[in-house]
């Protein structure tokens, strides 16, 4: 199954800033911010923080591409943001469910 990061985001509990991180059924896992401000060149984004590991098809995005694990990468196209999670398995949602009882 395809992912589609707005329906993802749809599903998930936000707090006053920010969503809880999202586990993929690999293991990786990333937060994943929406906001108006995050729009690209006409296209809906998101902004991509702090990943598990390092994965090529978001660094062009990475603001300290030295850092890969410990920066944002704002400004990703959604279509970028969809690819990264199918290329991990999709969304866990029992783990990304349980963590977020944490927070929220």
């Amino acid at each position: 199954m395809k992912s589609d990061i707005r329906d993802i985001l749809k599903r998930l509990p936000k707090g006053r800033f920010s969503r809880p991180r999202i586990f993929c059924v690999d293991g990786f896992s990333i937060n994943v911010q929406d906001n108006v401000a995050f729009a690209y060149a006409g296209e809906d984004s998101t902004e991509l923080v702090f990943p598990s590991s390092k994965d090529e098809g978001i660094m062009p995005y990475a603001q300290s591409a030295n850092v890969p694990t410990e920066t944002v990468y704002p400004w990703v196209p959604d279509k970028v943001t969809n690819d990264l999670l199918d290329r991990h398995g999709g969304v866990d949602w029992k783990k990304t469910n349980e963590e977020a009882k944490k927070l929220f």
